[in-house]
């Protein structure tokens, strides 16, 4: 992204020189700015952006900017991540307003618009609820699609079911999650990497609701899917990670020990005693190690991942 928006800035001074700077053709580029910009986390230089692809289009009536709607949704996430709470509701509403003028109540872009606004909103409690109605509407409006957002709605099933599992409605999250798998096998039954994050949700679901055995099954799933892909990354650890926290639950502490280790030389491997894993896990194995009576073992363990 860094080097991005090195050319961006380019091409900006290029269009300026020839154009101006309130150009139409200066439309595109400060969008493409501006998206950049958000992604970097730079939300205040985020937002001039945004505001320049707004006077421009007002201030030049033959200029036409067909992701206005966009605009106003990067608007949304810049002023909530700013903590400007009021303003991202106000251009939510404009966004909301433009989609539903352009395309119609029952559009994917009006569709996308709710999704994307619970994506914004979900990480704070304060919003908890406006955030269950957002996945709600979304949802409808895909399905309401039938087989042309049949992708979209998978996705939004599982986004949503990871929501409902951190505000403690582990039921409805499961069925939600159970939902979004079935239709991943069978309409997309070679997209692994979907199928692996299905499975996986679907079995933190099944785990938070206590139903342990049926989530083994799916959080193995999504590990396998992950050592045949030959994947090493964040994914297979927090798989790994989950299986701990399984089999912890269960007290079956020959299998916390297994994946335990695991975890812990994959992500010393990559990080160092610095890694984010290292502890969590730590805290699984303590009484698993001592309930098999290797209290020595574990110490060892500890100090070379620790100290």
């Amino acid at each position: 992204f860094d080097e991005a928006l090195i050319y961006v800035e380019k091409w900006q001074k290029m269009l300026r020189k020839v154009y101006g700077e309130n150009d139409p053709h200066m439309l595109a580029c400060y969008f493409l700015y501006g998206q950049i910009c958000s992604d970097l986390g730079k939300y205040t230089d985020a937002l001039d952006k945004f505001e320049k692809v707004e006077k421009v289009t007002q201030e030049n009536k033959n200029a036409k900017f067909n992701d206005s709607g966009e605009v106003f949704i990067y608007k949304t996430r810049c002023h909530f991540n700013l903590g400007n709470f009021k303003e991202a509701k106000e251009n939510f509403e404009k966004a909301l307003e433009y989609n539903t003028h352009k395309s119609g109540v029952n559009s994917k872009k009006l569709a996308d618009c709710y999704y994307t606004a619970a994506d914004i909103f979900k990480t704070s409690e304060q919003f908890k609820d406006e955030t269950k109605d957002l996945y709600s509407k979304s949802l409808e409006m895909y399905r309401n699609n039938g087989q042309a957002c049949i992708f979209e709605t998978m996705s939004t099933l599982t986004s949503f079911a990871t929501f409902l599992q951190r505000t403690g409605e582990e039921k409805e999250a499961v069925k939600l999650a159970e939902e979004s798998l079935e239709i991943c096998k069978q309409h997309f039954p070679t997209n692994l990497e979907k199928l692996e994050s299905c499975q996986n949700v679907l079995g933190m679901a099944q785990f938070m609701a206590g139903d342990i055995e049926n989530a083994l099954v799916n959080l193995h799933s999504a590990a396998k899917i992950c050592e045949d892909l030959g994947d090493s990354s964040k994914n297979l650890i927090s798989h790994y990670f989950n299986l701990v926290r399984a089999y912890a639950k269960t007290e079956q502490y020959e299998n916390t020990e297994k994946y335990g280790k695991k975890v812990l030389e994959m992500d010393f491997a990559k990080n160092g005693k610095v890694g984010e894993w290292i502890e969590p896990t730590l805290k699984y194995l303590a009484p698993a190690f001592s309930s098999l009576k290797k209290d020595e073992e574990f110490q060892k363990l500890k100090t070379t991942y620790t100290s």
